[in-house]
């Protein structure tokens, strides 16, 4: 039987063209980037892209751009398209976290290694994230003046920091026609900041004999809440008033100012009046002492500190 011989029925791969090894037909090598099939066994005879040995299979294309395996030098280290190619962001530090720059990723700070303290607060400043030491008890977070970060001060104005009353339940009379305190109208106060207001109020049961009285609050000894004097016996007041009487007497009569301080020392408040003659009682009428069945009433005097 006849024998036919077909040579190869596939490519053999033989790698890198090497000029000492003997090649046989269908033995394909590389060169160049380029691939080459033998057509006449060849040893010595350089490939080529027309031979009398060497066929190209195919030919290497253009370069690419550049990949992450030549950009990447650091284990950690993070590939990202730039304004023009792909980046390298060399790794962070323990703790840090992948933000958003301007235009390309960054390692910030993250909140495990910013924030020390219960109460810490973190706020993103114009590089990273950051942290602001807790505040105090009663302030409140506020924007600096700067309008650029947080901080933390005193809370708005208009909420009230602290309160006193003083009661008076026992009887007084005054013929003094000069203003002289109301024994048991007069009250403390400690503002808490320099430019609080103090809110004064009084409830008086006040009641008049056979005469004119007048009544006004002071800081210390001096009267707070007068107005325009107008000369002669008439004095415009906030807090002061005028009552006239007949032996039957009057009920109670209300005074309230807000005081402005400016003082963080411990500032007292009284309740002032004084007679153009007569007398004038606190807590009883004229008519009686202080029995059932006539009109009679406690007072009161109270300071409330209002945030500026």
């Amino acid at each position: 039987m006849a024998t036919i011989n077909l040579g190869s029925i596939k490519f053999n791969w033989k790698g890198a063209y090497n000029n000492s090894t003997a090649y046989a037909v269908d033995d394909v090598v590389s060169s160049g980037g380029n691939s080459y099939v033998c057509i006449q066994a060849s040893t010595g005879n350089a490939v080529g892209n027309a031979t009398a040995y060497w066929n190209i299979m195919s030919s290497a294309g253009a370069a690419g751009a550049e990949g992450g395996t030549t950009t990447l030098t650091t284990r950690g280290d993070t590939l990202y398209r730039g304004a023009s190619a792909v980046a390298r962001l060399a790794k962070g530090t323990a703790g840090q976290v992948l933000g958003q720059g301007a235009n390309d990723p960054a390692w910030v700070n993250g909140s495990s290694s910013t924030l020390t303290t219960q109460g810490d607060v973190l706020y993103r400043d114009g590089s990273g994230l950051q942290r602001l030491a807790k505040g105090t008890a009663g302030q409140a977070l506020l924007m600096n003046s700067g309008a650029n970060a947080p901080e933390w001060g005193a809370a708005g104005g208009g909420k009230v920091l602290q309160v006193k009353t003083v009661f008076k339940s026992d009887t007084y009379s005054q013929t003094s026609t000069s203003f002289v305190t109301v024994t048991g109208m007069e009250i403390a106060i400690t503002p808490s900041a320099s430019n609080s207001k103090i809110l004064v109020i009084s409830n008086v049961g006040v009641y008049g004999g056979s005469g004119y009285f007048n009544m006004c609050l002071s800081r210390g000894d001096t009267l707070i809440g007068l107005g325009d004097s107008l000369g002669g016996a008439r004095v415009r007041t906030g807090t002061a008033f005028r009552m006239a009487d007949a032996n039957s007497g009057h009920g109670g009569s209300i005074l309230m100012h807000m005081d402005s301080p400016s003082t963080t020392n411990a500032t007292t408040y009284k309740l002032k009046m004084y007679v153009d003659y007569g007398t004038c009682y606190v807590g009883r009428t004229s008519s009686n002492g202080d029995t059932d069945g006539y009109c009679s009433g406690g007072s009161s005097i109270q300071v409330m500190e209002i945030g500026a």
